[in-house]
């Protein structure tokens, strides 16, 4: 009866562990802002500060970040890597803001699609109220200046800097992946 009931316990704890640490995801997701990293003043941030983003922009940032863009069959090593964040190998790429490693990483696992939406257009407010998600089409990004090559998209997605050398901003995660894997995304990206 003992062991039965330390299982239960045990289940218990796990389960109650798991919880802590999607709480934790979450406010990391909502809250880290609020801290001074990307440019906020105070913790009370996303609670009313002037500049910040009413409960309706919230909620339609939250859709769209944590939307799930799988589908059953990609037609790219690239486009699944943009949608879902996850190679063709199955395996869940690190950024610096969601590390792969660990059942957190494979539950709260995200591709550029959650910030960039699935056409690459951007247009998403985060959570001060003035940073939206780029427009990463290849179009667009031919009419930057200076305009993006294929090795300063690179550097940007992996090391967060533009190509005049400036940093982006810290709501872009900065991935590490292959360089197949890149090249692939690359790949696929110029494709929207």
């Amino acid at each position: 009866m003992k062991r039965g009931v330390r299982l239960i316990n045990r289940r218990f704890l796990i389960l109650g562990l798991i919880a802590i640490l999607l709480g934790i995801a979450g406010l990391i997701c909502l809250g880290y802002a609020s801290w001074g990293n990307w440019g906020m003043v105070s913790p009370r941030g996303m609670m009313g500060s002037k500049n910040m983003m009413g409960s309706r922009g919230m909620n339609e940032m939250m859709n769209i970040m944590m939307r799930d863009y799988s589908k059953s069959s990609y037609s790219s090593n690239g486009e699944r890597i943009f949608l879902t964040g996850e190679n063709d190998k199955g395996e869940t790429i690190s950024n610096s803001m969601m590390p792969s490693g660990g059942h957190m990483g494979q539950m709260m696992r995200m591709g550029c699609a959650n910030c960039h939406k699935a056409s690459g257009k951007g247009g998403l407010l985060f959570p001060d109220g003035k940073t939206k998600s780029a427009n990463i089409t290849w179009e667009h990004l031919q009419d930057h200046d200076p305009p993006y090559t294929e090795n300063s998209l690179k550097k940007a997605i992996t090391k967060g800097i533009e190509p005049d050398g400036e940093k982006l901003s810290n709501f872009m995660p900065r991935w590490e992946m292959s360089q197949d894997d890149l090249d692939d995304l690359i790949k696929y990206l110029k494709s929207l």
